[in-house]
């Protein structure tokens, strides 16, 4: 008894403990997910000629290949594999900034709370809750790695290998891993200097300019800057919001993202020269943080600066720069209790925040994706109902499972990946829209009187039949197409209608609405 109650008083007990409750944390917030959006990229059959192409830049052999071994030994019935892999490296990460946090200094107390608000980091949930971001940490998981492998003076052949051989891995689990090479060789040149350091980082180099060169330049994917304004403003302005819009989003006191970022900025500065010796880990990943954020703004900046605040890039760079946050706390604590007491419940505090955060994205994420799965369940219902009635290059679901056409949901059934489940009647209806539904351009309109010419905003109704609707525009505009059944009410899909008739044919047995901002003729079928 004693025994423990001396170990309770160790930071690294409560670290162990921390580890545990946010493990449990992490699989309840999990227990309603699914499968999301780009997962699909790398679950459908036709994934694997895609191996070595980067998905949105990024260079994902290996989750890829992971996420086929997945598929093949346990289908696509649950997602509790593919999320607690991805979990486990999300826990794994916090662990090895412990470590680093650790070597480099950090009140142990502190870098336990900080280390403990990283593992439920709320504002970070579309990292932590979807295992498609397994990829993205897996590159920062062996990129720490590596900063702690070369975070020495004593340097053999195996550490040398291991560097070299987890450096060039990383790499292929997703651009993430630039960074945190880069990280790696500003503590390598603190021990070994330029020439040992260049030659360690040489082969990861060597073979992602490679890669680059064969598989990646001219790849479409990039969202960056399309004009010489878009880098001299834009980048800098989309670099800024990722650090105190990111920061913002973590601290549950608005208007302090702005203030904890510069107070950070100046001490790092101001305090560089005496912390490099000891700490150069921190300020290292710090840098990469400053690199991540730079290599984002080049890719992204064209989405706007609203993305800059997405919860993937704040959990880089929440997590590269969190030693750095331990540094500048330990030193403002100055070893005496009472300061580090109340710096520790603060971070807990935040914790408690951001698990609450947490919470809150898996409750929506679900939803989404519970709904994506009802409609694929409809889709694979109505494919099964009538195996000939569906072009294999139709998307049932184009929104949250843009990648998943339904080819693949035949082929995915067939070999035993995935099988129709419940669904409710909306879910249906949505997937009848994209199924059932066909627009297409005509010549002309219906030969027999009867359209009605309607000002915008216009909305127009049919009881669907085997007839079909004709809609007349003088302009291309956008149109909004939704099936109704009783109370029960589709997905909206969005239509292009060009200039001139258009003609929409369905046979659902549902009542077919078509909305405009704009007037447009309309003729029953």
């Amino acid at each position: 008894m004693r025994g423990w109650r001396v170990r309770l008083r160790e930071p690294a007990t409560w670290h162990v403990i921390t580890l545990v409750l946010s493990a449990a944390t992490l699989i309840f917030a999990a227990r309603h997910l699914w499968f999301y959006f780009d997962e699909w990229a790398f679950l459908v059959p036709s994934s694997p000629s895609l191996l070595f192409e980067p998905h949105v830049g990024h260079w994902s052999t290996t989750p890829i290949l992971v996420t086929h071994a997945l598929r093949a030994i346990f289908g696509l019935g649950s997602y509790w594999p593919y999320i607690l892999l991805s979990m486990a490296v999300h826990l794994a990460i916090c662990h090895m900034l412990w470590r680093i946090m650790r070597r480099i200094g950090v009140n142990l107390w502190i870098a336990t709370a900080l280390s403990f608000l990283l593992m439920v980091l709320g504002a970070g949930a579309e990292n932590i809750l979807w295992a498609f971001q397994f990829g993205f940490m897996g590159a920062m998981l062996l990129g720490l790695i590596v900063v702690l492998l070369v975070d020495t003076g004593s340097f053999g052949r195996g550490r040398w290998i291991a560097v070299v051989l987890l450096s060039v891995w990383s790499l292929t689990f997703s651009g993430t891993a630039i960074p945190l090479i880069f990280a790696a060789a500003l503590v390598s040149l603190r021990w070994r200097g330029w020439g040992k350091t260049v030659a360690l980082f040489a082969p990861a180099g060597v073979i992602y300019i490679a890669w680059y060169l064969v598989f990646a330049r001219g790849h479409a994917g990039s969202y960056g800057p399309t004009s010489p304004g878009g880098v001299g403003v834009g980048v800098p302005q989309y670099v800024g919001h990722e650090f105190v819009d990111g920061l913002e989003k973590v601290l549950p006191f608005a208007g302090f993202g702005a203030i904890a970022t510069f107070v950070l900025v100046v001490w790092a500065i101001l305090t560089f020269r005496a912390w490099t010796g000891v700490a150069v880990a921190g300020y290292a990943l710090a840098a990469a943080a400053v690199v991540q954020a730079i290599l984002t703004a080049f890719t992204r900046e064209g989405l706007g600066v609203a993305a800059a605040s997405s919860g993937r890039y704040i959990y880089a760079i929440v997590s590269l720069f969190l030693p750095v946050i331990g540094l500048a706390l330990t030193w403002f604590c100055r070893h005496q209790k009472p300061r580090i007491v109340i710096v520790v419940v603060l971070v807990l505090f935040t914790t408690g925040y951001n698990a609450t955060l947490l919470l809150q994205s898996a409750a929506t994420s679900s939803g989404i994706e519970n709904a994506t799965h009802q409609r694929l369940s409809a889709a694979m219902t109505l494919i099964d109902r009538d195996p000939g009635a569906y072009s294999s290059g139709l998307v049932p679901e184009p929104i949250f499972a843009p990648d998943v056409t339904v080819g693949d949901l035949r082929v995915m059934e067939k070999n035993g990946w995935i099988a129709p489940s419940g669904y409710n009647t909306s879910a249906l209806l949505s997937v009848r829209t994209n199924l059932d539904v066909a627009v297409t351009s005509a010549s002309r309109g219906p030969a027999e009187q009867g359209c009605s010419a309607l000002r915008g905003p216009a909305s127009a109704s049919v009881s669907d039949g085997p007839a079909s609707s004709y809609v007349y525009t003088k302009h291309t505009e956008t149109a909004v197409l939704t099936l109704s059944q009783g109370a029960s009410v589709g997905d909206k899909r969005a239509l292009t209608l060009h200039a001139g008739w258009t003609r929409i044919a369905s046979d659902t047995g549902a009542t077919l609405h078509i909305t405009s901002a704009k007037g447009f003729s309309f003729c029953g079928g």
